[in-house]
């Protein structure tokens, strides 16, 4: 076992390694101080090796049952709690074995045997001594069945060292079996040591030709565990069965919560993609307006290929969708005023006239061109100009209602759609923007301040408007009429074009 203990301290910080260490050191203790028995000593020196083997016997059996189920990929199952749990009846029987000499818990009708080759203890099994291989040799069973149960999902290189793992547990099994039924060949003399001995030098053999450790088994646990999304296995109710730690970061809930509810409470917004069938399928989810979130499902079939439940695997995109709105809104805007560009407005423009023609709803255009805007610039500067765009568009920003369409169609010139407006309420409009315009003032970097005035050209959607370019030629040529006569004025469009 000292080759088992030495090759193990090369791999304790891999899966189960130092659950193989320990495993190693106690079965050593137990060999070794097992085999002191035997070199013809008296009664109260066997006695006393015999309570220092007991740690050994303690510590081994879960040593080797913790070691193979961290080594197949459940280790995550054996949390701390658990750990203590199943610690307890081992540190009972440690300790009712070193006070054995009060109550005889573990062996009675201790005596020297001496018909043996060499002078031996002898002695009856107690009731805690039953309890405790009674409860290894169901720990023991429980693995086995397990490391059955996984290895067919296993590659052939993993499938081979699960075989040599499952051989390590089954040979002390069956050496307890025989030490509690009194049918060792050999009297007083307990051949699990021996089967430890022999279930080490399988895990050198499985250390050299199986690649132990070097080719470990990975489970589907391990990859959505060190995954950064959340993921989430629900079972055919949509409960949550697992989930990994983005999963419960995101749902920040106490992991006894998360498992007790659906994720359908959670969100209820899934509910309809988790019910509308069972096959794979991506979609996007919005959680709590603020985050948005790629959802990938995937059915889980059984082993015999029914389906039993689902994996879920969620992707923050919200990064994403900002970069989308973003670059969506650069080529719809204009950078600097921040209102709709020329392309877009028109093709708003166009949505809104079959919209109006449908519905029989009004439907006005205004044109609007800064008065000597190049004055402004060529007095004042670029940055003049700027500022005069941009206090503009705040006018029209703060006049106009969220569902017109505002938007500047280069340099000087700007547009605004007006939804739902009759001709009589479009000039109402108008005689408020042009006032606003002309008590307007633009702070200037050196403190001074400008004035400026506009002229608008107004049309009104009618029969002769067979699209939106008519509509725009109607409003714009009323924006010229105003300009020709002495700018600083809104005129209506006078006929059809």
């Amino acid at each position: 076992m000292s080759i088992v203990g030495l090759q193990a301290w090369g791999y304790r910080q891999r899966r189960g390694g130092n659950y193989l260490l320990i495993f190693a050191v106690g079965a050593a203790i137990w060999a070794f101080f097992e085999a002191m028995n035997f070199i013809g000593s008296s009664s109260e020196a066997i006695y006393l090796i015999w309570m220092v083997e007991y740690i050994g016997v303690c510590v081994a059996p879960l040593a080797i049952v913790l070691f193979a189920v961290n080594y197949i990929g459940l280790g995550h199952i054996i949390t701390r709690p658990r750990l203590l749990a199943l610690s307890t009846i081992p540190a009972i029987t440690l300790l009712a074995a070193w006070t054995n000499t009060w109550h005889g818990w573990i062996m009675y009708n201790v005596r020297m045997d001496f018909s043996t080759p060499f002078p031996t203890l002898s002695s009856s099994n107690g009731a805690i001594l039953w309890i405790y291989y009674g409860y290894i040799n169901l720990l023991v069973l429980a693995v086995i069945a397990l490391i059955f149960w996984r290895m067919t999902e296993f590659p052939l290189q993993q499938r081979r060292q699960m075989r040599l793992i499952l051989i390590a547990l089954a040979l002390p099994l069956v050496a307890a079996g025989l030490y509690m039924g009194n049918l060792n060949p050999l009297r007083n003399m307990s051949l699990i040591p021996l089967a430890f001995n022999f279930a080490g030098f399988l895990l050198i053999w499985a250390f050299k030709h199986a690649r132990l450790f070097e080719l470990s088994p990975v489970t589907p646990h391990e990859i959505y565990s060190s995954m950064d999304e959340p993921v989430f296995v629900l079972d055919e109710t949509n409960r949550i069965l697992d989930f990994n730690g983005a999963a419960k970061a995101l749902l920040s809930l106490p992991d006894k919560e998360m498992f007790d509810c659906s994720l359908t409470t959670v969100f209820p917004g899934i509910a309809s993609l988790l019910d509308s069938g069972r096959e794979a399928r991506q979609s996007e989810v919005i959680y709590y307006l603020a985050h948005y979130f790629d959802v990938r499902i995937g059915p889980i079939n059984s082993l015999d290929r029914r389906f039993s439940g689902r994996l879920l695997v969620w992707r923050d995109i919200t990064e994403h969708k900002r970069m989308e709105a973003d670059l969506y809104r650069m080529a719809i805007t204009d950078s600097l005023t921040g209102l709709y560009n020329r392309r877009y407005f028109i093709e708003r423009g166009h949505d809104e006239i079959i919209r109006a023609r449908r519905y029989g709803r009004p439907l006005s255009l205004f044109m609007l061109d800064i008065d000597y805007f190049k004055q402004v610039n060529d007095c004042y500067g670029h940055e003049a100009g700027d500022r005069v765009l941009i206090m503009l568009s705040g006018i029209l920003g703060e006049l106009f209602r969220a569902t017109d369409c505002i938007g500047r169609m280069g340099g000087e010139e700007f547009a605004m759609l007006l939804t739902e407006t009759d001709r009589l309420s479009a000039h109402e409009a108008g005689v408020r923007l042009m006032e606003s315009i002309r008590n307007a003032r633009v702070q200037l970097s050196d403190g001074n301040t400008i004035s400026i005035t506009a002229s608008l050209g107004m049309a009104t959607l009618d029969d002769t408007d067979l699209d939106f370019s008519f509509l725009m030629r109607r409003a714009d040529k009323a924006l010229y009429h105003a300009k020709d006569e002495g700018r600083d004025r809104m005129l209506p469009s006078r006929s059809p074009v």
